[in-house]
């Protein structure tokens, strides 16, 4: 990826209800899409989400810990601390003081199928159809017990976390559930080869993903904003 310096504040221009540009100065940008997922990394520990975030992180070797469905003009929908919310990237992360926002373009495992407007439109109306259900704190707990967490743990631990069926239940959710469950049944994208045997999902598994493509890279480093992308400069 190129990067830009350390510039002004990240911008968006419409170019219809589907897509936008989001650019910072005059020279780079990326073409952002609705229902992209955004996945979430931060090197501060500052609240009790944050703190959850990290141990997210360490047992999923991953540096993402919060993934979410971007819709349009800098709203998102995720399961954050005790429900689905639908907030505003410019009020909930633009004013961190180290985070870093990728944009992820989830595709279908066959290069035949294309993803356009209706689809993307039904995964983040999926998404919003969740809003107010309960956080999925279980599912928090599933990433530390699950075979690769704490491996040292007794086997009927393991398997207490192991028979989950967050697909198909939606009565509440994780935040990469969420992600997971919009794509799965507003188009059929998968992010791992038999979704429907996973009895979890995390960020790592979203960000490893081979039925994905990054978009772009937005970091915010006290204060000041860098944005990484593999399009070339206009």
């Amino acid at each position: 990826m190129r990067m830009t310096p350390l510039s002004a504040t990240p911008a968006l221009s419409e170019l219809d209800e589907w897509r936008e540009v989001l650019f910072l100065g005059p020279s780079r940008l990326a073409e952002i899409h609705r229902g992209d997922v955004v996945l979430v990394t931060d090197e501060n520990v500052d609240d009790i989400a944050e703190v959850m975030g990290a141990l997210v992180t360490m047992v999923t070797h991953s540096v993402y810990y919060h993934a979410l469905v971007y819709d349009h003009a800098w709203r998102f929908i995720h399961a954050f601390a005790t429900r689905v919310f639908a907030d505003d990237i410019q009020g909930f992360y633009l004013g961190k003081t180290n985070v870093t926002l990728t944009w992820l373009r989830p595709r279908h495992s066959d290069p035949a199928k294309i993803i356009g407007r209706e689809e993307t439109a039904a995964v983040v109306e999926f998404a919003r159809r969740q809003i107010g259900k309960p956080y999925d704190l279980w599912a928090n707990l599933a990433f530390l017990f699950r075979a690769d967490g704490m491996s040292r743990a007794p086997d009927w631990l393991h398997a207490l976390f192991q028979n989950r069926n967050w697909l198909d239940d939606h009565g509440k959710w994780h935040c990469s559930e969420l992600v997971g469950a919009a794509w799965w049944h507003g188009c059929g994208v998968r992010f791992t080869d038999d979704m429907k045997s996973e009895t979890f999902l995390s960020p790592a598994d979203i960000g490893d993903s081979i039925y994905g493509d990054v978009v772009c890279t937005l970091k915010i480093r006290n204060g000041e904003y860098q944005l990484l992308t593999k399009q070339r400069d206009v």
